[in-house]
């Protein structure tokens, strides 16, 4: 239970005492068990402000997906630095669905992305709902709309669509529900077909039997 105040009273001091060099070495160290690998990361985090330079270029080089999704996790939460951005980005487009979703998360922590090159393509064209909506928190967060080949793919234009700022374009959701037959990019589409045309308009006192009903004048 390292989360209880008995425990944190008598691991953090130990750990303070034995230095940040044994848990870089643990996190680093391939062969070790991914359990002890991510354990070493959130102490490196919790203990000594975040990861160093070193470290992560040797984690990054490492195998482990699991490993891989905290590190990121952990990168977000180190001090600020090109390289770090750099290596959060790089993550965007490697290992697991876990591992992307967990750096486009991380790069919602930085005011932008411009200095960087995340894996947007990855992102908008996931089949997992969870990493492109993470990738498109990024962009709207940043206020940039990647220019992508592909564009008319209706998962990328979707997420396009859902990046940009300002009045959403009915049309061009219209025409992504026209161009698809996969119901969750439908569903999607309808939604902003939805928010484009005023969406719900909810009062209070009002039965929800007539939400989404209008007098027409």
């Amino acid at each position: 239970q390292p989360l209880s105040s008995w425990s944190r009273a008598d691991w953090i001091p130990r750990a303070k005492a034995l230095g940040a060099a044994p848990f870089a070495a643990a996190a680093t160290e391939a062969a070790r068990p991914e359990d002890e690998r991510i354990r070493a990361l959130e102490v490196l985090v919790e203990v000594f402000g975040g990861i160093g330079r070193e470290t992560a270029q040797q984690v990054m080089a490492t195998p482990g997906d699991l490993t891989l999704t905290r590190f990121a996790w952990a990168l977000a939460r180190s001090p600020a630095s090109p390289e770090r951005d750099a290596q959060l980005a790089a993550l965007t487009g490697q290992g697991s669905v876990a591992v992307r979703r967990a750096a486009w998360e991380g790069l919602l922590a930085l005011p932008s992305v411009a200095a960087v090159s995340p894996d947007w393509k990855n992102g908008f064209a996931s089949s997992d709902r969870r990493v492109r909506t993470a990738a498109i928190s990024v962009a709207r967060r940043s206020g940039f709309v990647p220019p992508l080949e592909d564009a008319r793919q209706p998962r990328i234009a979707l997420a396009k669509l859902r990046a940009a700022s300002g009045a959403l374009d009915v049309r061009a959701a219209l025409e992504i529900f026209r161009s698809t037959s996969e119901p969750e990019l439908k569903l999607e589409a309808v939604r902003l077909l939805q928010i484009g045309l005023g969406d719900l308009r909810l009062e209070g006192g009002k039965d929800e039997t007539e939400t989404g009903y209008a007098a027409l004048a």
